[in-house]
């Protein structure tokens, strides 16, 4: 979309915009044609002035939410030349949500923390947590929204090794699953004057 478009859409089309709010209560991926029939969709002033310039016809969108509060916005559009998003792009983009989710909250939390987020490494991690360096590198890449492969591929070992550490990982800070460990590693940064190893069981 150019960049006059988006201009137009803060001065005047968001205020004309049928389709964001309702697809934001849905808290999963959504096709446009599932909040509005597409033929109704492109009868509106929002369709013809705004998204027919820049040649957007099929719209999906998936907003992620933190608990209440929301954190990330993904629409992708294609013209009208492509087919409609179907039930797999749905499904790719509700599969890609936790990882979102979980490097929006890492990287929001070190900017309200330092104004950057160059200072989340893998020896920040290791500091404030007590994880061995191997340990660190896995859960800085995790952390990050990587899955177990893309770890692998990353560090040149197995995904049986990088379930392992993330087992011993999770043993360490207490946690269960991905989402309570992303959690409990932002706060373990958010307070570095915490224990080494704080919330272990």
């Amino acid at each position: 979309m150019s960049d006059a478009n988006l201009h137009r859409y803060e001065e005047y089309f968001q205020f004309r915009d049928p389709i964001t709010r309702p697809m934001q209560r849905m808290r999963r991926a959504v096709s446009v044609n599932q909040i509005m029939d597409h033929r109704d969709f492109l009868r509106t002033e929002f369709y013809n002035d705004f998204l027919a310039q820049d040649g957007l016809y099929y719209g999906v969108n998936l907003h992620v939410f933190d608990g209440e509060s929301p954190v990330a916005d993904w629409r992708i559009w294609r013209s009208h030349r492509r087919e409609n998003f179907g039930q797999r792009s749905l499904e790719i983009l509700n599969l890609l949500a936790p990882h979102l989710r979980n490097a929006t909250r890492i990287a929001r939390l070190l900017d309200e923390r330092r104004g950057t987020t160059k200072d989340f490494t893998v020896a920040a991690v290791r500091s404030c947590t007590g994880l061995s360096e191997r340990e660190a590198q896995i859960a800085y890449h995790a952390a990050l929204g990587k899955a177990d492969r893309e770890i692998a591929a990353v560090l040149f070992v197995s995904v049986a090794t990088v379930r392992t550490h993330l087992r011993h990982i999770y043993r360490k800070l207490g946690v269960s699953n991905r989402s309570s460990f992303c959690r409990r590693l932002s706060d373990t940064l958010g307070n570095p004057a915490a224990p080494k190893g704080a919330g272990a069981s």
